[in-house]
């Protein structure tokens, strides 16, 4: 019987093939997955490096690197990040362990993570930097500028809670609490 959800099924519809050569995109996933890492959240960037601007810090990213690059790719690292070198995701060379150690024992005392490795490329695994949440000073500061051009608290605090990512009710709570005590300026 043919898939009805697939126009290309056919006798052969569920056969199994092998794949000699992964794409880069399985690779990466395969990576991820292997590193152990948080995969909740995550960008796969094939492009090399530098990494581009406007990469999302806090989600694990899961980097096209060139073995000699490595050292260049961990360095602007914290010491203590996470992090997964994955020379092949197809056999086992994995590296996994704090960038700092990553450093130590691949970059610094494998030669075979060089500009003359036979290793065209690897994967690097970086786990997400944890989130810093907003100070009440941090949002205290747009709340007493948002209520003093007129805003109403409801809106102050949906907007307010969007931009820091904190929960609505935190904000609500901060704004109503600075309204009472009069940090409202009257209207001109």
């Amino acid at each position: 019987m043919a898939d009805r959800h697939r126009p290309d099924a056919g006798p052969d519809a569920h056969a199994v093939e092998r794949v000699e050569q992964p794409t880069d995109t399985q690779l990466a996933l395969a990576a991820l997955a292997g590193s152990g890492l948080d995969s909740s959240r995550f960008t796969v960037w094939l492009g090399g490096l530098p990494l581009p601007g406007g990469l999302d810090g806090t989600a694990t990213m899961v980097v096209k690197v060139r073995p000699e690059e490595l050292s260049e790719a961990i360095g602007g690292l914290e010491a203590d990040r996470r992090v997964a070198w994955v020379r092949r995701p197809e056999r086992p060379e994995w590296f996994l362990g704090s960038a700092q150690a990553l450093a130590e024992a691949v970059v610094d005392a494998q030669p075979g993570v060089s500009a003359e490795a036979t290793v065209e490329v690897g994967w690097l695994v970086v786990a997400g930097a944890a989130e810093v949440e907003a100070s009440d000073a941090q949002l205290e500061t747009v709340i007493v500028a948002a209520l003093a051009e007129g805003t109403s608290p409801s809106r102050v605090a949906k907007a307010v809670a969007a931009q820091f990512g904190v929960p609505k009710r935190r904000v609500y709570e901060l704004v109503l609490t600075l309204r009472d005590r009069g940090t409202r300026r009257p209207p001109s």
